[in-house]
């Protein structure tokens, strides 16, 4: 059966739990839609920067905020390169890149699975979520991604300005769009790799 087809939301979420961890057939991260963006707890968390324990050359330490905090990207490279001459753009990003792990500047979350069916099987049944199948059905991609309209409905939502760590009902804000990443599997199959409302 091809992989371009109707999709329920029992479907989707069946889908979405095969996938959670499951490494991607093409970039080789594991999935991560229910970890990250229907099960967290925290939206928070996705917001801060995480260090890894890795040794670094005292030129480069960490640099924080007088008002408390890690400081920017940026604030990290000009700094680093003041106190290490010949340190190029490229090198501080790289340097940064080993230290820090990527955060982001928002976060969303689907308020519970159901929803995460719901939304996903909307996307794959919508005229783009087709057509984009229909190429890993033909072989000419094996990742599409699919960001379409759906339904408004309620999102969990954090930019580190809007909301606490924690989220209570009223704290909600609506969304009528999502994004989906797709790999190709063997034998007529998908990985969503990622489902996220925008």
């Amino acid at each position: 059966m091809p992989r371009a087809k109707r999709y329920t939301q029992a479907d989707v979420i069946d889908i979405l739990e095969k996938s959670e961890g499951r490494l991607s057939p093409v970039s080789h991260e594991p999935g991560h839609a229910l970890g990250l963006h229907v099960n967290i707890a925290y939206l928070a968390d996705r917001l801060r920067p995480y260090i890894q324990d890795r040794p670094q050359p005292a030129a480069r330490p960490i640099i924080m905020h007088e008002r408390g905090g890690i400081a920017s990207k940026e604030d990290h490279i000009e700094i680093w390169r003041e106190r290490e001459p010949g340190l190029s753009k490229t090198k501080a990003r790289k340097a940064y890149a080993e230290i820090f792990t990527e955060f982001k500047e928002e976060a969303s979350a689907f308020l519970d699975l159901q929803q995460a069916g719901i939304v996903g099987a909307e996307l794959l049944n919508s005229a783009l979520g087709q057509a984009e199948l229909k190429k890993l059905d033909i072989g000419s991609e094996q990742r599409v991604k699919i960001r379409s309209a759906c339904g408004t409905y309620k999102k969990r939502y954090d930019s580190g300005l809007v909301f606490a760590d924690s989220w209570n009902p009223k704290d909600l804000m609506d969304f009528s769009e999502a994004f989906m990443l797709v790999d190709a599997l063997p034998g007529d199959h998908i990985h969503i790799q990622t489902l996220y409302p925008l």
